[in-house]
């Protein structure tokens, strides 16, 4: 292929440099980069929900797609080399309306919506887009205008990084020291928590059960599912007691968000509080980041100290670190990773191929008779953790888990048919361990219930100014435990998800577990406009265990 210089030197009445038309290049690539370099500043936490490996397959898109427009650059320098660097430029300002459409597109609806239109915003965007084209038309002979739409660009995507160095947030600067479990080979060691004191396990202590920790996101309890979606569970609920399963009745989420609740069950504390306010906070410390975050959290340290295997089951949410677990869902390499759908979802793609964008739920379904085979001929025991993503919207299911195709994100019919295939996977998925692991330790809970009165009734409050029952339904979640009959009677009818989580590893080791006052953690928002947290203490109940310090195994 030709080069560069070659072609803008092929006419004598060119009057663009060489070096001008290399610096728009310059520019064409910074517009293709930016959408990659802003992931790593502005939206880091996503980028650290899924490792670096989250990010090759938009740095593949983004490089092939400036190699494509840096190879039709040249190719039409050389038909028409006079106008080089015009064509670069609009090159450049193409893919900018490609990576900000959704910007661009929303911009233009709202002002329209403003001036009383309510259609007209696809016309609006196409008026614009060939207004800027002839404008750079107009103005191909000035090389000046390329420069300085070049010298934007450039300055746009170097701007990320360096608000990482300044911040001091880079991947190498992000790491930070933190003491790990005492784990001591004392045989008459018990599992001893308390709310400033992590667990102190004695290794080789655990019964090697394997474990399987399911948060069903958003299953909101029995008692708020009959009040607003007319739902009775009952049928549901004997089902899973016959099969061995512990109803925890009167469960409630320690936080009303999943990041905080699911967090806090790897932390095995209330790691903030309201004399911890989460912001400014460490994202490091929260659901999902903090799975794969080194060192690890207390939980998979435990788990990893006792041996066990550690591996996690992951929807959109989330994603999966492979670099700290194992993961049970793979993508095949056609389908978009939650990295290359968090950056193209703001280009038309979204608009005009919108099954591109399909968002992993299903948590459960992965761990299939295949995955439970290899699993118990293992003799490594395992810790599975999956995370799925229903009934919380988007809802993707009807009742019989049959796809559905729905936008509306707070419709109660909707989210009652998620509720209903929500039981039909678990139930399949509980099927599926006792036949391959009769033994195995299950548990299945929410992080939080659902929401409707607070977003529908209570719209202008805030969480710390909802009423007791708008509150009951965000906090009341549905808690189901298969234990070692050995360990069931330590099962207390409020478990939350931090003492659930404690219970687990107390069951493993034979040891009544030392459970934390169930609290529940409300975000507020100052005058000031900083965020905390304050308890709220109208469900609380503490119901003690009064049965021996250990049972023999």
């Amino acid at each position: 292929m030709v080069s560069a210089d070659q072609a803008l030197q092929s006419s004598d009445r060119h009057p663009t440099k060489p070096s001008q038309f290399r610096f728009a290049l310059i520019g064409l690539w910074a517009a293709f980069s930016w959408p990659v370099l802003h992931l790593t500043s502005h939206n880091y936490e996503e980028l650290q929900r899924f490792g670096i490996d989250g990010i090759t397959q938009i740095a593949a898109m983004c490089g092939a797609g400036a190699i494509c427009a840096t190879s039709t650059a040249i190719i039409a320098a050389r038909i028409s080399p006079k106008n080089a660097t015009y064509l670069v430029t609009v090159l450049t300002v193409t893919s900018l309306l490609f990576f900000f459409f959704s910007f661009v597109y929303g911009t233009i609806a709202e002002t329209l919506t403003r001036l009383g239109f309510t259609h007209g915003a696809g016309i609006g965007f196409i008026a614009l887009t060939v207004a800027i084209y002839a404008v750079l038309w107009r103005m191909r002979h000035l090389p000046q205008i390329a420069m300085a739409i070049a010298v934007f660009v450039c300055v746009a995507a170097l701007v990320p990084i360096l608000t990482l160095i300044l911040q001091g947030s880079l991947p190498i600067a992000a790491k930070q020291i933190e003491p790990r479990i005492d784990l001591q080979r004392t045989g008459q060691a018990k599992a001893h928590f308390s709310s400033t004191r992590l667990p102190v396990i004695a290794t080789n202590q655990f019964t090697k059960n394997n474990v399987f920790y399911i948060i069903v996101d958003g299953y909101t309890g029995d008692r708020s599912l009959k009040t607003i979606v007319n739902l009775d569970i009952r049928a549901f609920v004997t089902n899973m007691e016959e099969r061995g399963f512990v109803y925890v009745k009167e469960s409630r989420s320690n936080y009303t968000g999943s990041a905080m609740s699911i967090g806090s069950i790897f932390h095995l504390d209330y790691f903030q509080d309201a004399k911890r306010p989460h912001l400014p906070n460490n994202p490091r410390d929260y659901f999902p980041i903090v799975m794969g975050r080194d060192p690890l959290p207390a939980l998979l340290d435990i788990f990893k100290n006792q041996g066990y295997a550690l591996y996690f089951s992951e929807s959109w949410y989330c994603g999966c670190n492979s670099s700290t677990v194992t993961c049970v869902f793979q993508t095949s390499v056609f389908d978009l990773n939650q990295v290359s759908q968090l950056v193209l979802t703001r280009t038309p793609l979204k608009k005009f191929l919108p099954s591109l964008f399909y968002l992993h739920v299903d948590a459960m379904a992965p761990i299939d008779d295949r995955f439970l085979g290899d699993l118990v001929t293992r003799d490594k025991p395992a810790f599975i953790f999956a995370h799925h993503m229903q009934p919380h919207s988007p809802y993707y299911f009807d009742r019989n888990c049959d796809p559905i195709y729905a936008d509306d994100k707070a419709n109660r019919m909707l989210y009652r048919e998620a509720v209903l295939c929500t039981n039909k996977r678990i139930t399949e998925l509980v099927s599926r361990i006792l036949a391959a692991d009769s033994n195995a330790i299950i548990v299945i809970h929410a992080d939080h219930g659902s929401g409707f009165l607070g977003n529908e009734q209570y719209a202008d409050r805030k969480e710390h100014e909802l009423p007791k029952h708008a509150l009951d339904e965000r906090t009341e979640t549905i808690s189901f435990i298969r234990a070692p009959k050995e360990c069931r009677q330590w099962i207390k009818p409020n478990l939350g998800p931090i003492n659930t989580a404690r219970f687990v590893l107390g069951c493993l080791s034979r040891t009544k577990p030392d459970y934390l006052l169930e609290r529940v953690l409300v975000p507020k928002v100052t005058s000031g406009g900083a965020e905390t947290l304050v308890e709220y203490d109208g469900f609380r109940v503490d119901i003690p265990v009064t049965t021996g310090d250990r049972m023999a195994p």
